[in-house]
């Protein structure tokens, strides 16, 4: 597969994704053009008319008679005779324009012998173009479940995936480099020396001692997802694996160093590995929520939150109120007192999570509730009553574990809400 055809590929991909652009502005094209990684003219310009059509069924509105101007097609393009609403319906439909994310118009012109506006014409130009926004998006729509066409582009572009790493990330597997036992098989496979099986000249085997220790490789196979295995029996006759069990068929090594080679992170070299892994680690922060393993993330950050944005990461979990806390127990003490500077910046606040931070000592968020039962009770009494039940009992359990007892809010808290005081009370 070539440039152009990759690039073709992934933009068709992007059009069912996202759907196409229309560009009129002359600035905006080149900046595009600019800014594009990879820019194909992908056909022939379209030529458009822009007509009148008082008897012509709307194609993006089934069952209405238009009385107004619509974006019409030649009858080269579509055969049945359509009007559009809008030139994206009008693009969509041509054939020789699906793939393309990008159409470039020109600007309009005019018949000289003809004053009516049902004379007016143009071009539209349909290109393939990726671009930084692309290449994200990319990386966004395709890390799991990835086509191998799919995969081949986003490989002749050199566009970075997470086709093989995700599989270990989403089951918690290690995300380290490849072992020193696996290294040390790839450096030695492509020189072994074969030789006869006992008398099966059919079957070619080396000794074990020649490939490495094979219980260590299969252990370092096993936590990078590799599904292959050494075994001194594989490909081997009963009788010859019996007699000599300290040897190993080609086939065998040839099927586990293949499938190591497809997992391109694993042959990489070390700078290009460690690079995609820290893009990884804030990148599974941003997947969907289902496609997210809550494990791996708190490893992630209980080990690597010095080298992602784990101030955002920890950001968003706090507003949306998810698994900031266990979040939150996987950083540093360090980490932890930054997150907590900028969350105080935070005009929104969430009463849950602050009332956790509270717990943890961190006691410069400002609990409004608290202040208001330390200050003013009758504000105090206002607040409280606007709260639904569960945001009470957080109030309420922060109250009892404070060493302050303001009387007068105590005693319309005993007065208004002395079951819910005895239920927080009683749950400690």
């Amino acid at each position: 597969m070539h440039k152009k055809e990759a690039t073709r590929v992934l933009t068709a991909e992007l059009v069912r994704h996202s759907g196409i652009s229309i560009v009129r502005e002359d600035l905006y094209k080149k900046e595009l053009i600019k800014k594009s990684t990879y820019f194909h003219q992908f056909s022939n310009p379209v030529a458009v008319d822009y007509k009148y059509h008082n008897l012509m069924l709307v194609a993006d509105e089934p069952g209405t008679i238009p009385s107004g101007w619509y974006f019409s097609n030649p009858q080269q393009y579509i055969k049945k005779h359509r009007g559009y609403t809008t030139l994206e319906g009008l693009m969509e439909e041509i054939e020789s324009c699906k793939g393309a994310n990008y159409f470039f118009v020109d600007n309009l012109f005019q018949e000289k012998s003809s004053e009516s506006l049902s004379s007016l014409h143009f071009f539209v130009t349909p290109y393939s173009i990726i671009g930084e926004d692309e290449i994200i998006d990319i990386k966004e729509f395709f890390y799991k479940d990835v086509q191998p066409q799919i995969l081949g582009a986003m490989d002749v572009l050199s566009i970075e995936n997470y086709a093989d790493v995700y599989p270990l990330y989403a089951n918690n597997m290690s995300l380290d480099l490849t072992g020193a036992a696996i290294k040390g098989f790839l450096n030695r496979a492509p020189h072994l020396s074969y030789f006869n099986d006992y008398y099966y000249a059919n079957i070619k085997v080396t000794n074990i001692d020649k490939v490495g220790d094979l219980d260590l490789l299969n252990s370092e196979l096993e936590k990078i997802g590799i599904k292959s295995r050494l075994d001194i029996t594989k490909y081997r006759e009963e009788k010859a694996a019996k007699n000599f069990p300290k040897r190993i068929q080609e086939m065998n090594i040839e099927e586990v160093v293949n499938e190591i080679e497809q997992k391109s992170f694993l042959i990489a070299q070390k700078d290009t590995r460690m690079k995609m892994l820290k893009n990884l680690w804030n990148f599974v922060f941003t997947i969907p929520y289902n496609d997210q393993n809550i494990e791996s993330n708190q490893e992630i950050l209980k080990h690597h939150a010095g080298e992602i944005d784990y101030i955002s990461i920890l950001g968003d979990e706090y507003n949306k109120s998810r698994h900031f806390p266990e979040y939150f127990n996987c950083l540093n003490d360090l980490q932890q007192q930054r997150v907590v500077r900028c969350l105080k910046a935070l005009p929104e606040r969430n009463l849950t999570n602050d009332s956790f931070l509270w717990s943890k000592g961190f006691k410069e968020v400002n609990l409004d509730y608290m202040n208001l039962y330390k200050n003013d009770a009758e504000e105090f009494a206002e607040y409280f009553s606007s709260r639904n039940k569960e945001d009470k009992k957080i109030i309420l359990k922060d109250i009892i574990n404070c060493d302050y007892t303001n009387k007068y809010a105590a005693d319309w808290l005993n007065k208004n809400e002395l079951d819910l005081v005895r239920e927080v009370s009683m749950d400690g």
